[in-house]
Parts: C-alpha cells; structure tokens; sequence
C-alpha cells in the first residue's frame, strides 16, 4: 500500500492509519510487513503489544521479545464448530425419534449456507425432500425444511436467516429409527456457504452426545412401559375398592388404535361384564372376574 500525506507530519508525531484488506483464504506462513518513506529504508514494523519506554523495546503480555516483530497473515481464521452436540429421544427401534443438534460456530454463517448431516444411516425413513425441521436461533423460535436421503443417510438443510459468531443455535427433525438394533452411528456436520469471497466452509466434525443421552440410532431399545404404579382407596374387606394405575410408555400411544390389558386381579367380588373408568365420563373397560382382567381403549 502506498500513501501520499496531505500535509507535512512534524518531527516525532504519530501516524496512524487504518485499512481493510481480504485476508488469505487459506492458513499460510506470517508475513512481516515493511514501513518506508522516500527519505527512510523499509522498517520491519514491530507488534503493536511492543511499547517504546526511554528510548528501549519494552514487552507488554506474555509473548517473548523475539516476537516482538508485527507478523501477519499467518493466522487466518479456520472455521470450525465451537460446539456441535446431539441428543436422541428415544432408541425405540422402528419408532420415530427426534434428534437435536445443538450448534455454535467462530463464523458469521450467513443466510444460503448449506448445513449437512452426513451418517445417519440404518433408518427406517423415506427419502424426503421437505423434512420437517424446526430449531432455535438465539433462543428465536423458526420452523424449514431440509432434504433427507436414506441413500446417503445425509441431511441437508440451507440456512434461511444469518447467524452471528458463536451464537447458538438448534435444528430439531424426527427419522424413524431402524427397524432391529444396529450399532450407534457418530453424525457429522458441516457447513458450506461458496458464493462468499472467500468461501466459508466449516469441516466435518462429529456430533457429540450430551450428557446421559443414548446416541444414535441403535434401536436397542423395545416398546415398554417406564413406569406402572397402583394404589388402592381401602384393604378393607368386602368395600367398594378404588384402584389407580399410573402408566409412563417410551413409545406414543395412539388414539382409537390403543388398548390397554390390566392382569392379575383375581378374586374380586365385582361380577358385571364391564367396569366404567372412573377418572372418566366416556370410557369403561371389559372385565373378566374369573382371571382378572380388565381391557379397555
């Protein structure tokens, strides 16, 4: 670069001056830049962490002298993921499972990069060109599709909004899990955003699993129920009993397409073909008084 002054700089005053320039696109060697004027040689120009006291190089921070020249250049940036995290909802096998990546980058990703997820393989889902995805940006709720290919157990998402530097942010999408156990896959995700000069693409880095979540996609799981609990309103004999079941399933229990079979309460004295459910106004079960048992919807 070459400056002409506008107007005469008297001894010993500072000159200060401020440009931009596009940085390398790739990591190279620092490079010392060289100040000269018509009248002075080229001047290696030293850190800006090098202070002048009386006449002498003084080092300010921990850095060795012997770095005291100004080097440049040599540390271009190398985007990465800050934080690339990935939780499952369940391994269920051929049940869906929503999975959450929990990203963060040292780029500004700007809107039209392109976010895959490679080795999600082994699922159970169709290809789909409009997988349903939604997520958070900072905390700001969004909702977008991505391509899914079974194929290549790869999704790729295009980013519709810009993202600053190490803002967090989280995509959330639903594959159907394989339909017998397999061995946990490791996702990888990366970024590519080409039509920036230059480019900004962020390498395949695998997706860790936070903490206590099983992951991913091993379906080693089966349908089960998590908890199952009774009590009883009395143990007095020959009253009217209430009995309360509670019932936590890893798995969704769909509407009309459920039933329900309590075994084991035999003995009772309760003899009709059908027991209402008394926490409801609508349902009421069949019941066998011989082997004691109740079904219902």
């Amino acid at each position: 670069a070459t400056m002409t002054f506008r107007r005469a700089v008297p001894h010993g005053e500072l000159i200060e001056v401020a440009f931009e320039v596009l940085n390398p696109a790739k990591k190279q060697t620092a490079v010392v830049p060289l100040a000269s004027t018509d009248t002075i040689p080229p001047t290696a120009v030293y850190s800006a962490q090098v202070v002048w006291n009386e006449g002498s190089k003084k080092w300010r921070g921990d850095l060795p002298p012997n770095k005291a020249q100004g080097e440049i250049f040599g540390a271009s940036l190398v985007y990465r993921w800050t934080q690339v995290e990935v939780e499952e909802q369940n391994a269920v096998a051929g049940q869906k499972n929503l999975l959450t990546f929990s990203l963060a980058s040292n780029a500004l990703l700007l809107q039209g990069g392109a976010i895959t997820i490679s080795g999600l393989s082994g699922t159970a889902e169709d290809d789909n060109q409009n997988l349903e995805i939604i997520g958070t940006v900072g905390g700001a709720p969004f909702a977008d599709v991505g391509v899914f290919s079974n194929n290549l157990g790869t999704l790729i998402f295009t980013l519709d909004f810009d993202v600053p530097v190490g803002t967090a942010f989280a995509l959330t999408f639903s594959l159907k899990n394989p339909p017998s156990e397999q061995v946990p896959v490791s996702p990888t995700v990366e970024l590519q955003l080409v039509n920036e000069i230059p480019p900004i693409l962020i390498p395949p880095q695998i997706a860790a699993k936070t903490s206590g979540a099983r992951c991913c996609l091993s379906s080693f799981d089966r349908p089960r129920l998590i908890t199952a609990t009774v009590r009883e309103s009395t143990t007095l004999p020959d009253e009217l009993n209430v009995l309360y079941f509670s019932l936590h399933s890893n798995v969704p229990l769909k509407a009309a397409a459920t039933t329900i079979t309590i075994l084991g309460m035999r003995n009772t004295q309760s003899g009709a073909a059908t027991l209402p459910i008394s926490n409801s106004s609508s349902l009421s079960g069949a019941w066998l008084q011989d082997i004691g048992r109740l079904i219902f919807p």
